[in-house]
């Protein structure tokens, strides 16, 4: 009985100790901007517009929420629009996010998913490379205003 006390211990100290190792987002509570190139590929076409995000980064910095997001950047760029917001910008490492939730809709098509890319500290920017969002692939360079970082 007391050797299974202490592993369920060492198991609990050992999840806390992962919790606690979490990469975190600062300044906390910090409203921003993010604006920025995006390429979606949608089957042998491409649109390339200007994306512009805001939102918040938790108080405990565990994530950002995107509360609003929309394409500026020429007469295609009006056709497109987001829903599903909020998104979730999670860090996963100090130089790693991932943002879930994201939907970029073209009536008939949405592309829908989570986009992992590099985060940059020294630009305070997101960037992904060619990843796959539903039926898109999408490529974007988000730099924040004000500058965000992420911390182990």
């Amino acid at each position: 009985m007391k050797t299974s006390n202490v592993l369920c211990l060492a198991a609990a100290c050992a999840a806390l100790a992962g919790a606690a190792s979490a990469a975190t987002i600062s300044p906390t509570g910090t409203n921003f901007t993010a604006r920025g190139a995006l390429s979606a590929h949608i089957g042998t076409g491409v649109l390339g517009c200007t994306l512009t995000v805001a939102g918040v980064v938790a108080a405990d910095g565990s994530h950002a929420t995107i509360n609003s997001a929309a394409f500026s950047g020429g007469s295609i760029c009006a056709v497109w629009s987001t829903s599903g917001l909020p998104w979730t910008a999670t860090p996963t490492s100090p130089t790693a996010m991932t943002i879930s939730g994201m939907s970029i809709v073209a009536a008939p098509l949405t592309c829908t998913g989570s986009v992992s890319g590099s985060w940059d500290n020294t630009l305070s920017r997101f960037t992904a490379v060619n990843q796959p969002l539903g039926d898109c692939t999408i490529s974007m360079i988000l730099p924040t205003t004000p500058a965000l970082s992420i911390a182990p």
